[in-house]
């Protein structure tokens, strides 16, 4: 995700977290200065841009820590999960956030377990092909073209598959035969529609107000000002 990428260059500036954590830095009249690491002379950040870039970051992290937090909390009581750790695989694990605050993960299975939601989710993610969104359309058409460059503004790089034919036919019969629609999904196709799989599984989009819909909302953070 570009937008993403973006972002996390300014919340993670390397040049002043590593003046910092070292103590190799300058606060003179015009800015906050650091020494290159190879020689030549000091490079000077603003307290204008300093201040906009520690405003963001810690917006950032503001945000990822309440996001963290509202996880954990749905592990309170504890859950049984069916999953792998990196290629291991698929066993039932017992995830819990203790009353102290302690977060676990832990299990005693002593081979291989799956579910229908965890087939339902490898089918998911094997479509996705590693994006968090893919489209699948008909063909490429001025519709679907104009849609995917307005996600892609919002910050979402969309992997695009075209089936024709038979082969969206395929598509369409193996998501019914296996449950793959979002719960909230759009089951019936318009013209010049997109079939978007995202990580809760398939919907029809139009336009780029029902993409916006399928997104998290979180409480706004004052992070325009800061840009």
């Amino acid at each position: 995700m570009p937008k993403l990428a973006g972002l996390l260059e300014v919340t993670f500036r390397d040049d002043i977290r590593n003046g910092i954590f070292h103590a190799d830095y300058i606060l003179g009249p015009d800015g906050l200065r650091l020494r290159r690491r190879n020689g030549g002379y000091a490079s000077i950040i603003s307290f204008e841009d300093l201040s906009r870039d520690l405003s963001i970051a810690l917006a950032f992290f503001e945000l990822l820590d309440a996001v963290l937090a509202d996880a954990r909390q749905s592990f309170r009581p504890e859950r049984e999960i069916i999953g792998r750790f990196s290629m291991n695989p698929p066993m039932k694990h017992t995830v819990e956030l203790a009353p102290d605050g302690a977060f676990s993960i832990r299990s005693d299975a002593i081979g291989m377990q799956t579910d229908d939601a965890y087939v339902r989710q490898e089918h998911i993610n094997r479509m996705l092909g590693g994006r968090v969104f893919a489209g699948y359309a008909r063909e490429a058409n001025a519709t679907v073209d104009m849609l995917l460059t307005k996600i892609l503004k919002i910050g979402f790089e969309v992997l695009l598959v075209e089936l024709k034919g038979e082969n969206l036919a395929s598509l369409l019969d193996e998501i019914r035969k296996n449950d793959l629609w979002r719960k909230d999904a759009y089951r019936e196709a318009f013209d010049n529609c997109l079939l978007l799989a995202t990580p809760l599984g398939f919907t029809w989009i139009l336009d780029i107000a029902k993409f916006k819909a399928l997104l998290p909302s979180v409480e706004p953070i004052a992070i325009d000002e800061a840009k």
